[in-house]
């Protein structure tokens, strides 16, 4: 019974996950960044400095939406 709430957040993450796209702002492991690139399983983040890291699609808690990214 409890494992389908479980599933459906599962499934939902993974949708936000394949929904990335350049210019996306998001958080992954609290660091927030805005995609450059999307590969297979990573995705390149941007930071405000301007550097940029590499991180796992897995890692990605959160896509801001577009209201969101324009504050």
């Amino acid at each position: 019974i409890l494992y389908r709430p479980e599933q459906k957040r599962r499934k939902a993450q993974e949708e936000m996950r394949n929904q990335l796209k350049k210019g996306s702002r998001v958080t992954a492991i609290g660091i927030v960044g805005t995609v450059d690139k999307v590969n297979d399983n990573t995705v390149i983040l941007t930071m405000v400095d301007g550097s940029k890291i590499e991180v796992i699609k897995a890692a990605i808690t959160e896509v801001f939406s577009e209201e969101e990214q324009k504050k």
